[in-house]
């Protein structure tokens, strides 16, 4: 091991710092020390989950969406434009058709799930409002299948998967959309551009089914239009059942079937 010993800096540099000294309003004295930052307080406690009763029998849990649902092809029918500030100062942002038909056939469909997953063996529902129109309250309680807990409003701590737990024996997936960038009817990504996990793009169908890996929960189903379907394929594997209930022609057309029909699908 060789030590170097301490070198003085040349004559000229300690000139140099002697002149820059005398000049300074400080004179020879030390530069002030920089104020001590206060102590980060430690955080808050996050509210405690809810824990949810217990099932009576096979448990699914349901997250749904609207984009996804069958002939859906415009934001006018699945928001009431109340949802932010924005919205409240475009006219023409929502419809009636929104208020009298399409959050209607959004909670049939959603009982046609139900009953058919109750011809499958199902006894135990919890249905999760993920679909953000009229600050996730689009679904109408009073005719939602009376098996379901219904998990609804905003916020909500994990928004989509809200009252999922290891209690669930499948979780299902309906009316899913495609993730930002694609061609589907009405594509995003909750409100990011991107979101990856280890460097794999998720869309909102892909961080459902991987909250829902960490309670040990399967996906049994998913449906949405095939742009969306091919890319769950793509995030989720084969091994859940999927229903195609619309044919993309871009973000805002595409061949559909009608909604009673999408019904006895999911059933």
């Amino acid at each position: 091991m060789t030590i170097v010993p301490r070198r003085e800096p040349p004559r000229v540099l300690r000139v140099l710092r002697v002149l820059v000294l005398a000049a300074s309003p400080l004179g020879a004295q030390q530069p002030a020390q920089p104020p001590t930052p206060a102590p980060i307080p430690p955080p808050r406690a996050m509210p405690a989950y809810p824990r949810i009763p217990a099932p009576d029998g096979f448990r699914l849990f349901i997250t749904t969406d609207m984009e996804g649902m069958a002939s859906i092809v415009a934001n006018r029918d699945i928001i009431a434009g109340n949802e932010t500030q924005a919205s409240r100062d475009r006219p023409g942002s929502t419809s009636p058709d929104y208020w009298t038909y399409w959050r209607d056939v959004f909670t049939r469909e959603v009982n046609a799930v139900i009953g058919g997953a109750r011809r499958g063996g199902a006894r135990s529902f919890v249905v999760n409002e993920g679909h953000g129109g009229n600050l996730f309250a689009n679904l109408l309680p009073w005719e939602l299948d009376t098996a379901a807990l219904l998990v609804r409003g905003w916020p909500k701590p994990m928004v989509m998967t809200t009252g999922l737990d290891s209690s669930a024996g499948a979780m299902l997936m309906i009316g899913m959309h495609a993730g930002a960038d694609m061609p589907g009817i009405l594509s995003h990504m909750y409100a990011f551009d991107r979101f990856t996990v280890n460097g794999t793009p998720l869309s909102e169908t892909g961080i459902n089914a991987l909250v829902a890996g960490e309670y040990g929960v399967p996906v049994a189903m998913v449906t949405g239009d095939d742009v969306m379907m091919a890319e769950a394929r793509a995030q989720l594997g084969p091994d859940f059942v999927g229903v195609t209930v619309k044919f993309a022609l871009g973000r805002s057309a595409a061949i559909t079937y009608s909604p009673a029909f999408v019904r006895r699908m999911v059933s």
